[in-house]
């Protein structure tokens, strides 16, 4: 999971580079402007104050009093169990699973209340023992590195798209223009030939924006795609932790309560942009690892 970190990273400054060559004048202070967001972005990862506030953004919250009173025992006796400190991670509840998990970073664990109330108490166990796992085995932090890394990616295209519409939009002003122009003289008829050629010339400038938009999005496509995919991986991977912790029964019967009442399962198109695996998928892993455990 650690391998995509360095290539994404790569990819977005190489891509970044391009920034300087391409817009005269304005390109260096565009470039370290992205320099920057790219540098303050990895404190919403590195600082706990930041990442637990964004975390709380993206739908995370502080469990109530009475979901404190649900969750309190059995998380305890996970953070016994796997020898984590009480302080280690801060335990957030969110209203509903999401396709991304909202507990990247390495200070916080999410788990949805939805699923909460659908397991009983033993099963519970398994379900926060999983969430656990996937930040002991850092599988949250190398997430968000990744989405990190990918960070100059996305501003780079969203650059790209705003000067491909500004420039696009200046086109379509003057060439109305110039259709409703009605030159009486050679003069004017002489103002109107540069200003086709103006229009041409952004029509160019906007293609050749437009091209290097298309190679940029298929670059940030493929690299979505594995990232995503290494992600589902790693998520799976960290349920050989829960069952070495011994709560390999309670995971499976809580993931296979949930399964049977088609709670939160990923379907269709959305297992691509998903960084968690199927409750199937888990299942199959569970059963694995229990089986290589006994023999």
């Amino acid at each position: 999971m650690a391998l995509p970190i360095p290539l994404i990273a790569y990819i977005s400054v190489q891509i970044m580079t391009i920034v300087p060559t391409s817009i005269p004048r304005l390109g260096w202070p565009i470039f370290w402007i992205l320099v920057v967001i790219w540098g303050a972005a990895l404190a919403v990862l590195l600082s706990k104050r930041i990442n637990l506030r964004a975390l709380r953004l993206a739908g995370a919250r502080i469990p109530t009093q009475n979901e404190w009173w649900r969750l309190r025992q059995p998380w305890q006796q996970v953070l016994t169990r796997s020898g984590q400190r009480p302080d280690r991670y801060v335990l957030l509840v969110a209203e509903h699973e999401s396709l991304v998990h909202r507990d990247v970073g390495p200070y916080a664990v999410v788990v949805g209340w939805e699923s909460v109330c659908a397991v009983n108490d033993d099963e519970l166990v398994g379900v926060l023992a999983q969430r656990l796992a996937r930040h002991t085995s850092s599988v949250g932090l190398l997430v968000g590195l990744c989405a990190w890394a990918a960070v100059p990616l996305a501003l780079v295209f969203g650059l790209g798209l705003l000067m491909y519409r500004v420039v696009r939009g200046i086109g379509k002003a003057v060439g109305a223009a110039v259709d409703e122009a009605r030159p009486r003289t050679e003069a004017e008829a002489g103002c109107a030939l540069v200003l086709l050629v103006g229009v041409f010339f952004l029509f160019l400038v906007s293609l050749i924006i437009g091209l290097t938009l298309l190679v940029e999005v298929g670059v940030t496509v493929v690299v979505a795609l594995v990232t995503l995919s290494l992600a589902r991986v790693a998520d799976v991977a960290s349920d050989d932790t829960v069952v070495w912790w011994g709560y390999g029964h309670h995971l499976l019967a809580g993931l296979a309560r949930l399964d049977a009442t088609g709670h939160h399962d990923i379907v269709g198109w959305r297992r691509l942009a998903a960084t968690r695996a199927t409750l199937r998928t888990h299942i199959r892993r569970v059963r694995q690892s229990m089986s290589g455990a006994a023999m």
